[in-house]
């Protein structure tokens, strides 16, 4: 599985926004599920098939995503840091 961004998601900051976004929708969507188990709406059974089958999956994929686009950038060295001109107290 891999994640397959909108056509309008192409700079690496817009990667990390979507794939942000699309961590806290599912987020949500383990919540609504938990919320049915709790609830007994659903089985044990399905809910342990929702995490093994589709939440933990998912998560996973979205995690060594962020973790992937995080490696890049910072082993960039397109821009020149000075830890002490680059803090300000405010």
């Amino acid at each position: 599985m891999r994640i397959v961004y909108p056509l309008t998601v192409l700079s690496t900051e817009k990667k990390l926004a979507f794939l942000y976004r699309l961590q806290e929708v599912l987020r949500l969507k383990h919540n609504d599920e938990g919320k049915k188990y709790r609830n007994k709406e659903i089985t044990k059974e399905q809910w342990e098939t929702f995490l093994s089958g589709y939440f933990n999956f998912r998560s996973d994929v979205i995690t060594s995503e962020i973790l992937r686009i995080k490696t890049i950038v910072t082993e960039s060295t397109k821009y020149t840091v000075n830890l002490t001109a680059n803090f300000a107290d405010d």
